[in-house]
C-alpha cells in the first residue's frame, strides 16, 4: 500500500514538472516569436518635447509661488 501511494506521488510530481516545463518552454518560444515580430518602434522626439513643456510648467509654477510669497510680505 505504501509502495502505491509512492507511484502515486513519483506520478503526479512528474507530471507537475512536465507541465512546468513545457510551460517554460512555450513561454520563452512565445517571447522569441514577439520580439521578432512585433518590435517596439523607435522612440521619436516627442520626450524631448515633453521635457521641455514639463519645464516650462515647473518654471510658471515657480514664478506663482515666488510672486505670492513676495506679495504675502508686503
Amino acid at each position: 500500500m505504501i509502495m502505491e501511494a509512492v507511484k502515486y506521488m513519483i506520478l503526479g510530481m512528474s507530471v507537475v514538472f512536465a507541465f512546468l516545463y513545457l510551460l517554460t518552454l512555450i513561454l520563452e518560444l512565445q517571447h522569441r516569436i514577439i520580439q521578432k515580430y512585433f518590435k517596439e518602434p523607435p522612440k521619436s522626439q516627442k520626450p524631448q518635447k515633453n521635457k521641455k513643456e514639463k519645464l516650462k510648467k515647473v518654471a510658471a509654477i515657480a514664478a506663482a509661488i515666488h510672486h505670492q510669497r513676495k506679495r504675502n510680505v508686503n
